[in-house]
């Protein structure tokens, strides 16, 4: 793809150069050294790790995290303006087809999504309540 093409020749040499001067240390010395090195990291790692992992899953698939990824995936800029308009505009920010405040006249399907026009249990068509048409 035009745009994304990099030598890498001085990558390999540049770590060709890093392997060379690491096997020339003592062993136990690297060993400890990258211990220690990490001991802050891992300080703060493991006790938060939890709170990523719930997070992440709690959170994915919303608007933010979505549009993060798919932007990551396709190579573009994230749209932050985008959420920040829909946000501004009280549409809200979390969820991805809107927030699940229509019920269905047809089947009764409650939590349905304000940007959906149909049910998504029975394809009735649905209106927009007063909270949502504003």
């Amino acid at each position: 793809e035009p745009g994304y093409e990099i030598d890498l020749a001085p990558l390999d040499s540049a770590v060709d150069a890093l392997s060379h001067r690491l096997l020339g240390m003592f062993p136990e010395c690297l060993r400890y050294t990258k211990q220690q090195v990490n001991f802050w990291k891992e300080l703060a790692w493991h006790p938060t790790i939890g709170h990523g992992r719930e997070w992440l899953s709690l959170h994915f698939a919303h608007r933010e995290p979505h549009e993060g990824m798919n932007a990551f995936v396709e190579k573009r800029p994230a749209d932050v303006a985008g959420l920040r308009r829909r946000i501004a505009e009280g549409k809200g920010g979390e969820f991805l087809y809107g927030r699940p405040v229509r019920t269905c006249p047809g089947c009764g399907a409650r939590g349905l999504p304000e940007d959906f026009a149909y049910c998504g249990r029975c394809g009735h068509p649905v209106t927009p309540t007063r909270e949502t048409e504003g």
